[in-house]
């Protein structure tokens, strides 16, 4: 079992560099705002879309977010101690658009969590005191766009 396990390993360490060359290719810092670099992406679409982020690295994924069975991109711009930040881009008749929260402080989704079957999404944010310091709020699908549905503040 261990031989096995280190094969696999160095096989996932020969692939590594092709697979970051290629990620490389689409990606590339074209500018820095304060503490966050400006990032240009170009999707499997061709599309570019600019983005910022605190990350050296960036997290980019496809993923279905608004539940129409068509991936969308979520990018990864911050992250701390208790809370990670997601930035959402929507594939609509092939374009990718810049999703917006509506009703909420930023345009950040903190933490967030998928509800298929209910056609939701959630994000919470911790704002201190070992998460007792807390906002949760529960988001519907308009478009774009994510309309809150309900929140909860505990202060």
């Amino acid at each position: 079992m261990k031989r096995f396990m280190l094969c696999l390993l160095v096989f996932l360490l020969a692939l590594t560099p092709s697979m970051a060359e290629d990620n490389m290719e689409s990606l590339r810092v074209v500018g820095v705002s304060g503490d966050e670099f400006i990032w240009r992406f170009q999707a499997d679409n061709g599309q570019i879309i600019y983005f910022t982020s605190r990350e050296a690295e960036p997290f980019i994924q496809y993923q279905d977010i608004n539940f129409d069975g068509i991936d969308d991109l979520v990018f990864l711009p911050a992250t701390g101690a208790g809370n990670t930040y997601y930035t959402f881009f929507v594939n609509l008749n092939g374009k990718y658009e810049r999703v917006f929260l509506m009703g909420h402080e930023n345009d950040a989704a903190c933490n967030f969590q998928l509800y298929p079957d209910q056609q939701l999404l959630s994000v919470s944010v911790s704002h201190g005191a070992a998460g007792a310091l807390c906002e949760k709020v529960l988001f519907r699908w308009g478009g774009n766009n994510l309309l809150p549905v309900r929140r909860m503040v505990s202060e």
